[in-house]
């Protein structure tokens, strides 16, 4: 193999070497920016807002909570945390069954202009 063959192929190692750290260190520095961001909402309530928006910052895409799907829905906070069974006991609802009830739910806000719009006419 030539000498310049030779340089040519350490030169380009060496560069792909550096390309890799740089690369590495990149994913390292946005890990660590997402631990601040995070850590910084971690106190703040969550109808302030700024805690959802940290994940979306780095580029995340984060699942609405139930409580989320029923605010939107226009039901108020944990209204479908609870249900009874079959023998008359309150129990928890799995987060799971609480996405199934609300998807089916009909919004209320939107119900309620329906309504007020037909009163009206």
């Amino acid at each position: 193999m030539s000498q310049a063959l030779q340089n040519a192929e350490k030169k380009q190692g060496i560069l792909e070497s550096q390309i890799e750290r740089k690369q590495e260190k990149r994913q390292v520095d946005n890990q660590d920016a997402q631990k601040e961001r995070l850590e910084s909402t971690k106190d703040m309530g969550a109808r302030s807002g700024k805690k959802r928006f940290a994940n979306q910052l780095v580029g995340k895409i984060r699942h609405l909570t139930p409580k989320e799907f029923e605010r939107l829905q226009g039901f108020p906070d944990d209204w479908t945390k609870y249900g009874v069974s079959e023998n008359g006991e309150t129990i928890e609802i799995s987060d799971s069954r609480r996405y199934e009830r609300l998807g089916e739910a009909v919004t209320v806000n939107v119900v309620e202009a329906i309504a007020k719009r037909l009163k009206r006419q």
